[in-house]
């Protein structure tokens, strides 16, 4: 995704709606990631409670 947006060509008035694409692909994806690694977080957090009691 990173490399797309890289491309100046994307950038052309021709390539708008592909531009529009890539970066709501973009936004998606960093949602996606921000809410996993807050759950992983909270898995880990829980597994190293349960570590410490044991």
């Amino acid at each position: 995704m990173d490399k797309l947006l890289a491309d100046p060509a994307l950038y052309n008035e021709d390539k708008k709606n592909t531009l529009k694409a890539v970066i709501l692909d973009q936004a998606y994806v960093a949602r996606e990631l921000s809410q996993l690694e807050a759950e992983w977080l909270a898995l880990h957090e829980q597994l190293e409670t349960v570590m410490s009691d044991g």
